[in-house]
């Protein structure tokens, strides 16, 4: 979509370029070992990127350019959309890999004015500051200042010439959606096979074996952090033949 602006010295016309900001889905903490950059999708993370995939079709979005971190979680999430976001140039930047706000801006600033929509697979806390920041005020705002969640997409989009001319409140927030809203993350996937408890599970029996009784609540808490299974077993209702019977299991 075009306007033109146009006065006795110049004729300017003014694209209306699209911006969508996706937070990186929900990566695993299992293995204490890996440094940050390698850390995985977690089982959620994976569930969350089809849920967004589906999404992306629905609405028929399909940037033409995809700029996305280096880090393993967003270059895993990026190949769970890729079957969703058509034929994209996509390029993955070391530069993006925890990147500040300011830094985002800048990259974006570069992208060419031939390029008309843009997606930018990021981290957190620099991609909400970057959408709030070009945001202009509005109550759409709200939601997004409150949190922007793994697995969350932000729209935005830029009535100008050029990108180098985003900046602070220059866009319009015009969608947000988070992955939990939406029917394919809540339906859940398949259940995956069983495996062996993990450091995780045998941190948590072992608090059930001193204990003998745990909080569930505060144990589903600590099992659903830690992404293992036992985020959806009643281990407070373990005994401690119970609990021995799953270390053994290992």
């Amino acid at each position: 979509m075009h306007s033109v602006c146009t006065d006795a010295r110049a004729v300017t016309i003014l694209t209306m370029r699209r911006l969508y900001l996706l937070r990186h889905a929900k990566s695993s903490w299992k293995d204490p070992d890996l440094a940050d950059p390698d850390r995985p999708l977690a089982r959620r993370g994976r569930r969350a990127s089809k849920a967004i995939a589906g999404y992306l079709r629905e609405q028929d979005i399909a940037p033409e350019l995809v700029l996305c971190s280096s880090a393993r979680r967003t270059r895993e999430t990026l190949e769970r959309l890729e079957p969703a976001l058509g034929s994209p140039t996509v390029r993955i930047e070391p530069e993006l890999y925890a990147a500040s706000a300011s830094t985002l801006l800048e990259r974006l600033r570069r992208v060419p004015d031939a390029v008309g929509s843009v997606m930018l697979i990021g981290h957190n806390p620099g991609m909400q500051d970057l959408a709030l920041d070009v945001a202009r005020p509005a109550p759409a705002v709200r939601e997004l200042e409150l949190k922007f969640p793994t697995a969350a997409l932000a729209t935005l989009v830029l009535q100008a010439a050029s990108w180098r001319v985003l900046d602070r409140g220059t866009a319009e927030l015009v969608d947000f959606v988070r992955s939990r809203d939406l029917a394919g993350d809540r339906a859940g996937s398949q259940p995956e096979p069983a495996r062996s408890p993990g450091r995780a599970e045998l941190l948590l029996l072992g608090g059930v074996l001193m204990r003998r009784v745990v909080s569930l609540r505060c144990c589903r808490r600590a099992a659903e952090e830690a992404d293992c299974d036992l985020a959806h077993e009643p281990v407070a209702e373990l005994g401690v033949a119970d609990a021995r019977a799953l270390v053994r299991r290992r």
